[in-house]
């Protein structure tokens, strides 16, 4: 079977599976339900991101000047899907399928079978179910042609929407345990309307919050998926990142990527218990592999680069300044490094870089204040720690990878350094089941 055929009968499954779900006047409520935004996440580069509640998951849409509407987006329903609508489309017979024809510039083309549906008297269609890679592909793209039995549809520019998927992305990691919520609750809705079954019938329906008061018998659904994020930072050209252990144990999934970038799956080649170092290979390639520095004095300026509080500070990165403020750690651990630069959960295993750019130090951790403040009567103030590179250049040596030794000598600036920062770190999503 050739590669067009084999796309053929995957597009053409994917839809015949969906059929049932748009066939008749379920489309255009199906539709319209899963096109709207409930809550926006604001617009990056004329795309407008934001979350649905009917399609459980986050999307983004932008206009284009012949009036064509694309969207696309992600969620535990139908995975990634496109879908677009033109009001000159007029033409289409919603719940029908249609075979078009689609160039993607850069990326080549490809025929699938997309579904007819009607929004608020506007015709459109939509595909789902598709894999991540052509997403990327998609995004991508500068542009694409859409041909329906060889008739053109539309020719749009896809500018902006490289950084519109990733947003999408980003939203839907930080919206999981919503989309789980929400996604439960439009399957219970819909066993409602279609009568009770035979266990609901004996029992009451499940509530949903704290049973702590009023219904102390009640069951709380639990979700099983829990979603953690960290910092790493890359230490090679071929995609080697550094993070700390406790960031990627026991997970199901690990991904990383850059800030405002899309998320890549990353695997995990080597763990450091006792000094909480991890070592991940990734597919992604930096402008820049930072060196690790092992020289460091207490006083020196440092700066810490990383991705913490996700869903409350900003997902571009958020940096920080401090001094060395100790050469040994908590209870005069020697591995370890005291800082005063300001630490907070997520910013674990990002780099440690003094005033040259380099390396000189892993996060790991920060002082618990309120467990000391119970003992010392106070509250202590900016006491964190970090890995020595010297350690963390031997865990890289012990798995085989070169450590990076190309020191910088120039004194930078802190904004410069926060930009060169940006470029090797990396957020680190760990996803547990």
């Amino acid at each position: 079977m050739t590669m067009g055929m084999r796309r053929r009968a995957i597009f053409g499954a994917v839809v015949l599976a969906m059929a049932t779900f748009f066939a008749g006047s379920a489309t255009q409520a199906v539709a319209r339900s899963w096109l709207n935004i409930d809550e926006s996440e604001g617009k990056i580069k004329g795309w407008t991101i934001g979350y649905s509640k009917g399609f459980a998951g986050c999307l983004g849409y932008s206009r284009f000047t012949d009036q064509t509407t694309v969207w696309f987006g992600y969620s535990r329903k139908q995975k990634y899907f496109i879908a677009m609508t033109n009001p000159k489309w007029s033409a289409l017979k919603p719940g029908k399928n249609y075979r078009l024809h689609v160039r993607l510039r850069q990326y080549g083309k490809w025929n699938g079978l997309f579904l007819a549906f009607n929004r608020a008297g506007v015709k459109g269609v939509f595909i789902g179910k598709l894999k991540r890679k052509f997403m990327q592909q998609f995004a991508w793209s500068p542009g694409f042609h859409i041909f329906a039995a060889g008739t053109r549809m539309a020719a749009l520019s896809l500018h902006g929407s490289k950084a519109a998927l990733a947003r999408v992305e980003e939203c839907f990691e930080d919206r999981r345990f919503q989309a789980a919520r929400d996604a439960e609750e439009t399957e219970r809705r819909k066993r409602y309307r279609s009568g009770p079954t035979e266990r609901e019938t004996r029992a009451p329906p499940r509530r949903y919050g704290s049973n702590s008061r009023g219904n102390p018998g009640a069951r709380v659904p639990q979700s099983r998926t829990q979603t953690s994020s960290g910092t790493g930072f890359l230490v090679s050209e071929k995609g080697h990142v550094v993070t700390n252990n406790h960031v990627v144990k026991q997970c199901s999934t690990i991904k990383v990527g850059y800030s405002g970038g899309l998320l890549e799956r990353a695997s995990l080649l080597a763990t450091d218990r006792r000094n909480d170092l991890a070592l991940l290979s990734t597919e992604l390639r930096g402008e820049v592999v930072p060196a690790l520095k092992p020289r460091v004095r207490v006083g020196d300026n440092i700066y810490v680069y990383g991705f913490p509080l996700s869903g409350l500070l900003s997902k571009t990165g958020n940096f920080t300044v401090g001094y060395i403020t100790s050469a040994a750690g908590l209870n005069d651990d020697t591995s370890q490094l005291q800082i005063s630069a300001p630490v907070q959960p997520g910013n674990s295993g990002g780099p440690l870089v003094d005033r040259h750019g380099n390396v000189v130090g892993v996060i790991v951790s920060k002082l618990n204040v309120l467990r000391v403040a119970k003992f010392i009567k106070d509250v202590p103030q900016n006491v964190n720690f970090a890995i020595k590179a010297s350690i963390a250049a031997s865990f890289l040596e012990a798995n085989g990878v070169p450590i990076p030794v190309n020191e910088s000598q120039d004194k930078l600036e802190p904004a410069d350094i926060a930009a060169r920062s940006k470029k090797y770190t990396v957020r680190v999503i760990c996803t547990r089941n």
